[in-house]
């Protein structure tokens, strides 16, 4: 039987902010025999010079890429690269790149865990708006079905490529419910609150920064509390909000905060809130089942010295992909482990490795 390699992008589209880092993690998966000599690659298109990939990190270690460019006559090409593996003649444009991983491991068999690969990535703050950077991953096994170099009876196998999307940003925003498992339990003895984050790109100075939270019907609000963390300089001023120990409805569900102009740090986290409430109610009275709140939110402002091409006016959402709910029960339970130390020394969990339960 010939092998049949899956390649996937984990963190896709992945988010990145301007003169920040974040992690590419790239899998190739066996799903039928054995491959032998296996590679993964990544196909990053022009402009990418503003675009720096680090040592990937695999099983406790580091792994440089090997980082071939599209070549061809000047000035107009055709531009085109040879893979070292497949022999394939690539077509691309000028500044096109391939990097290409090539671990330590002689064969890769149907039952092994996914190879993963966690490349970090950074965007370069000086850089010029480079928009969404359409990615693609792949890879494969050089030596194909065994582990003899005979590509004459023997040819490298090749996984189906995989695109992705590097965003380069100027300013993230995350929220979530500090809720185990997404429940609560209701009434005033279970408090809870939402959290919003919000991380501006390093040394970038944004003007008239608002969050807009539209508030869920129905839980009582308990109020707000506004932070700046880690910055320069910022204030907070909520310019509106629901009413104070009262439930929230369509009239006034609306939380305002206005950070004024801020300028982003190296911190994770620059800007904070943390919205308090409690849930009255279990059951919905039309349906008898528990009832699931919404949050969503917004950041709006002016970015005061945008790359060349770029908008001033900024509009943010929440970047989860999905929506931050709460669901309340007359009862929430949840089970946790003490999960013993599994982990390698780059932070991923050792293939094989059992939580009691």
């Amino acid at each position: 039987m010939a092998p049949l390699p899956s390649v996937s992008l984990l963190t896709t589209p992945l988010n990145i902010l301007y003169g920040e880092t974040s992690t590419l993690v790239l899998s190739l998966k066996e799903q039928a025999a054995t491959g032998f000599s296996p590679w993964l690659e990544l196909l990053v298109p022009a402009p990418s010079q503003h675009l720096a990939f680090g040592a990937a990190s695999w099983a406790g270690g580091s792994l440089n890429a090997n980082v071939l460019s599209f070549a061809g006559p000047e000035p107009s090409g055709p531009y085109t690269l040879k893979h070292p593996y497949t022999g394939e003649l690539l077509r691309g444009n000028k500044g096109d790149r391939l990097l290409i991983w090539k671990p330590p491991v002689g064969s890769y068999a149907a039952d092994a865990p996914a190879l993963e690969l966690r490349v970090p990535v950074a965007v370069s703050a000086t850089s010029p708006t480079l928009g969404n950077v359409a990615i693609q991953a792949g890879g494969g096994y050089a030596l194909g079905s065994d582990a003899l170099d005979n590509s004459n009876v023997d040819i490298p196998v090749k996984a189906v490529s995989q695109p992705g999307l590097i965003i380069p940003q100027v300013i993230q925003l995350d929220k979530d419910p500090l809720t185990p498992e997404f429940e609560t339990a209701s009434g005033p003895n279970f408090a809870r609150k939402w959290q919003l984050n919000i991380d501006v790109a390093a040394g970038q100075t944004l003007k008239d920064l608002k969050i807009n939270d539209n508030l869920p019907l129905g839980p009582i609000y308990l109020g707000t509390n506004a932070l700046a963390q880690n910055l320069i300089s910022a204030s907070a001023l909520i310019e509106k909000q629901p009413k104070l120990n009262a439930a929230v409805t369509a009239a006034n569900n609306e939380l305002i905060i206005n950070y004024g102009t801020v300028t982003g740090s190296t911190g994770d986290v620059d800007l904070q809130a943390l919205v308090s409430f409690y849930i009255p109610q279990v059951l919905n009275q039309a349906t008898a089942t528990p009832i699931t709140f919404t949050n969503t939110a917004k950041l709006a402002g002016k970015w005061t010295n945008p790359p060349l091409g770029s908008s001033a006016d900024l509009e943010v959402v929440d970047q989860d992909a999905q929506p931050e709910t709460i669901t309340a029960k007359a009862l929430a339970i949840q089970k946790t482990d003490d999960k013993p130390e599994t982990l390698s020394p780059d932070g991923q969990e050792l293939a094989g490795q059992v939580l009691p339960g």
